[in-house]
């Protein structure tokens, strides 16, 4: 994937819909790792439920 955004959206998908539409089960454990760890602060909790609420470009 070219852009940056794309590899992001990627990653994002997977773990969070393509897994589940596949396996019908959650890649992500609710463990808080990725909050805690990201070299840049993101919060996954925020950019998830923005996703959901339709407030995300794609």
């Amino acid at each position: 994937r070219p852009r940056q955004s794309s590899r992001f959206r990627q990653r994002i998908m997977h773990k969070y819909k393509y897994y589940m539409e596949r396996f019908n089960r959650k890649a992500c454990v609710g463990c808080g790792r990725c909050l805690r760890s990201c070299p840049v602060n993101m919060n996954m909790v925020e950019i998830l439920s923005r996703i959901a609420e339709g407030k995300v470009q794609s």
